[in-house]
């Protein structure tokens, strides 16, 4: 949260197992600009220096992964 964002935003786990995952953010091209181990619930993330525009963000914790979409406004 929030989603849309200005670029710096929140990413929050209420899943204790998802702890200590890794998150991995793409643009629309499929590019990769950011990656980051997860070590709390919540996570903040900058992402300033991006252009606007769609990401897809891809959190991995053992054999499960799980996705979600956010816009830089």
């Amino acid at each position: 949260y929030p989603n849309p964002t200005n670029g710096k935003f929140t990413l929050q786990i209420t899943n204790a197992a998802m702890k200590n995952s890794e998150v991995k953010i793409y643009n629309v091209i499929g590019e990769k600009v950011y990656q980051s181990k997860i070590l709390t619930s919540n996570s903040e993330i900058v992402l300033g220096n991006q252009p606007q525009g769609i990401y897809f963000i891809q959190i991995t914790s053992g054999e499960k992964t799980f996705f979600q979409k956010i816009i830089i406004e």
